[in-house]
């Protein structure tokens, strides 16, 4: 690894910045890991709570990167230990859409500075500083080394910091929004798709683009936490009618007029069986242990 990735790594304190670090690197390294022909289709998207996010260009990559899921995650395991990034990687998650690469240009290295001017006023304020110093030899290299770092952390400012497009905060390059600002970002369009699917429970993640701009984990994370809710009181007997037909809708991605009794039942029987299956699991589970 570069002595520069390893300033920027020992730089970053936070278990999110490490995490964002960690996904870059494997993105800038993905086809050098599994070859040309996975990298084309595929490519790191996040790491959330020791989750690496694997995004690919369409369904069949996503079910053949799965067949192959403990191989992919013994490799990228390997090949962080391997770097400077202290970040837990346990499972992968798959989902397809359309991939965004970083650009970069061949043979130049991700991590190289660039070439920064200090302004005068960062020169005379590094003179007088120094000036204390009574032995010239002493003085001037002392000077030399404080003007190399200033220009080397502002070459870093400059590469690899930029403003929250909200609050106006440093960040760093790359980003658009700050911690907190991307987490009020994050909770609006929750919100916004958790009151889509209140006034259409059969809605699905390419109708849902029409009303707020989301990406499929949104959605996905959204819409399952209605379904565990919904489908917790559709097993229960006592749920109202409109409550029934709610949950019919957003299990099966069905509108008003394609349900009947005859569905609601279905699906209600359905739910209990699951729900009386998962019990006797964990009963048998339970059992075992004692």
């Amino acid at each position: 690894m570069k002595n520069i990735e390893k300033i920027i790594v020992k730089s970053i304190k936070s278990v999110e910045g490490r995490q964002k670090y960690a996904v870059n690197y494997l993105d800038w390294h993905w086809s050098e890991i599994f070859g040309e022909n996975i990298a084309k289709h595929s490519k790191p998207s996040k790491l959330v709570n020791g989750v690496l996010f694997i995004n690919t260009d369409n369904p069949a990559w996503s079910h053949s990167l799965l067949m192959m899921k403990n191989k992919v995650l013994a490799k990228i395991v390997t090949v962080i230990k391997e770097s400077s990034y202290k970040v837990k990687i346990k499972d992968l998650r798959f989902f397809n859409g359309s991939i965004k690469r970083i650009k970069l240009e061949k043979n130049v290295d991700p991590y190289l500075l660039p070439d920064v001017e200090l302004l005068e006023e960062d020169k005379k304020l590094v003179k007088k500083e120094v000036s204390v110093l009574k032995d010239e030899k002493l003085r001037k290299a002392f000077e030399s080394l404080m003007l190399s770092d200033k220009k080397r952390k502002l070459a870093m400012k400059t590469k690899y910091q930029t403003n929250c497009k909200v609050c106006g905060v440093p960040i760093r390059k790359g980003e658009i929004y700050c911690v907190h600002c991307e987490k009020e970002r994050l909770t609006q369009i929750k919100n916004k798709i958790a009151e889509l699917l209140r006034s259409m429970p059969w809605l699905n993640y390419q109708d849902c683009l029409n009303y707020v701009t989301c990406d499929r984990i949104i959605f996905d994370e959204v819409k399952g936490n209605m379904i565990n809710i919904f489908s917790e009181e559709l097993s229960d007997y006592r749920c109202s009618e409109e409550k029934k037909a709610f949950a019919t809708m957003i299990i099966n991605n069905l509108k008003p007029d394609e349900i009947d009794d005859e569905i609601i039942h279905r699906t209600a029987e359905r739910i209990r069986r699951r729900k009386a299956n998962v019990r006797a699991s964990w009963s048998g589970l339970y059992s075992k242990k004692q």
